[in-house]
């Protein structure tokens, strides 16, 4: 390419594509409704520009929008205040979105309801309700839903929840088993944390759930909870009567720690009435040839343990572990039975074996011997097989 052609062509490319970009992009001042002015830059084809122009021209400016949001939020939130809601917990940005969100889906939904009562009441003053219209207990299931909505204190919550998607599962499930009652909430003696914690029991587990705080974290935890990465959960181990028990066990635990918590009606009464057998902390599990005793942070204990034969010890997440090898079954059955330990099917059976083969001084199996001289590892990635085979 000669230098002419190359000239022309650089030209031409040049004019194309500033003409490309006067075709889709430009500055406009624009003068809102509110008054002021401001330059913007719009893009797309001309017709496209001027209509979002005029439209501009309808609104307020960037600045009057933002500060009649916040004036929204805040008026929002004194009437949530206002009407006895509990405050809302997250960060700052969250809470002040999330109380908008709560007030306007709480509203729409009482003026809902409202509006089907009085629908229903001239219905039945006209004499034209059908013998199977079931207009009450739809109204009173939609009352069940809102009640439980109300009681929701997360700011993320209400964020993930900004659509009436929740309500209408809420509305439907009230009204396919009626007799279903709302969620309770438990007050502690002395509430030292906003928000409320949610404990949930499900076919396979018990989960509980709450904004991010220590101290939370610290009590769950010390019952021997772990994170799923969507809730804290536990399922039925040893030390755990039944899932009920240790729903009721983390309610107290949690109300204790001055926590308000949000659980079923049944829970809530075994709450109450302290009707309800709490977990026992203190375990014997049985992994590879020892038996693995893990117990609450307690250092007379954990002297204790510790002169079990040939003992190991570790701390793990504010549980203290302590094994001893299977063959001193005795000594370990001894120490579980002083202190009070749930003992797991695996290491029970195990204790009664070994402590069956020296009554009647039987040699002991080759896989329950380690060497004397044999170093103890823990390792932390193993599952226990105690834990693999509970239902």
């Amino acid at each position: 390419m000669d230098v002419l052609t190359e000239m022309v062509s650089t030209v031409l490319i040049g004019n194309i594509s500033e003409h490309r970009r006067e075709r889709i992009m430009a500055w406009y001042e624009v003068k809102y409704a509110c008054g002021h002015t401001g330059q913007v830059q719009l893009y797309g084809k001309t017709d496209s520009r001027e209509w979002r122009l005029h439209q501009m021209e309808h609104e307020d400016c960037p600045e009057c929008c933002k500060k009649a949001r916040e004036e929204a939020d805040r008026k929002a939130a004194e009437e949530n205040a206002a009407d006895g809601l509990p405050a809302l917990t997250g960060t700052e940005k969250q809470v002040l979105w999330a109380e908008k969100i709560r007030h306007d889906i709480l509203d729409g939904i009482d003026k809902a309801i409202k509006d089907s009562e009085e629908e229903f009441k001239q219905e039945q003053a006209a004499g034209t309700v059908d013998e199977n219209d079931r207009s009450p207990e739809a109204i009173e299931a939609a009352k069940k839903a809102y009640f439980e909505m109300q009681q929701e204190s997360s700011a993320r919550w209400w964020i993930d929840h900004r659509s009436l998607n929740h309500f209408e599962e809420l509305t439907k499930k009230y009204f396919e088993n009626p007799e279903e009652k709302s969620p309770e909430i438990i007050e502690p003696e002395e509430s030292t944390h906003e928000g409320v914690a949610d404990v949930t029991v499900t076919p396979t587990h018990v989960e509980t759930i709450f904004d991010i705080n220590e101290d939370f974290r610290k009590v769950v935890k010390s019952m021997g909870y772990t994170w799923s990465g969507v809730a804290w959960i536990h399922g039925k181990t040893i030390g755990v009567h039944s899932l009920d028990d240790l729903a009721a066990d983390t309610v107290n635990q949690l109300v204790k720690a001055g926590f308000r918590v949000k659980v079923s009606p049944e829970v809530a009464d075994m709450v109450k009435t302290g009707h309800f057998t709490a977990s026992n902390q203190r375990r014997v599990y049985l992994k590879d040839r020892r038996f693995e005793f893990c117990f609450e942070q307690d250092e007379a204990l954990l002297k204790v343990a510790k002169s079990l034969p040939r003992s190991n010890d570790w701390e793990k997440e504010g549980f203290y572990w302590v094994t001893t090898p299977v063959w001193y079954a005795e000594a370990a059955y001894d120490f579980a039975d002083t202190y009070g330990f749930s003992i797991g099917p695996k290491a029970a059976a195990k204790m009664e074996e070994v402590i069956q083969a020296h009554k009647e001084k039987i040699k002991p199996k080759e896989a329950d011997v380690i060497p004397a001289d044999a170093i103890y590892h823990h390792d932390e990635t193993e599952v226990i097989p105690d834990l693999v085979d509970e239902d």
